[in-house]
């Protein structure tokens, strides 16, 4: 059995991704910063469709999340047929009026985490496998 893996599941865009793919009945594996949110999803889709739900929360910052993400999921041999990247964050505002730390924390969401998962996902992924991925940053960069 393969996955549809989606990342910043819990949010708005995210959110609308895994109802869609509950719809049509793939399988899913989900990620988000929070377990109470992933939880309450998970309890969400269990009741409306008839798939699988497997949840892990992990902060896409944090190098060691992403590991411990990578070796749960070889722990429990998934496949992933489908990858949704669709975490990040957008701060809006003149660039000039953004901190170090915050472009950095932007960079590291947005690019680092989105390209380091991808790069791990698609060494678990399945026979055939789909990739998607949304930016975060409206279409322009500040």
């Amino acid at each position: 059995m393969a996955y549809t893996f989606i990342s910043g599941a819990t949010g708005g865009i995210g959110k609308a991704f895994v109802l869609e793919c509950a719809k049509r009945g793939y399988d899913l594996f989900l990620t988000g910063r929070s377990q109470d949110k992933l939880d309450l999803l998970k309890e969400k889709i269990l009741a409306e469709y008839k798939v699988n739900v497997k949840c892990f929360p992990c902060q896409l910052t944090d190098e060691c999340d992403r590991k411990e993400l990578a070796k749960h999921i070889d722990e429990n041999g998934i496949k992933f047929d489908r990858i949704i990247n669709v975490a990040g964050v957008d701060i809006q505002k003149a660039f000039m009026a953004y901190t170090i730390e915050k472009v950095h924390f932007q960079l590291r969401v947005n690019v680092e985490a989105t390209i380091s998962l991808t790069h791990e996902l698609l060494n678990r992924r399945a026979e055939s496998v789909e990739l998607i991925t949304v930016a975060s940053m409206s279409g322009a960069s500040p």
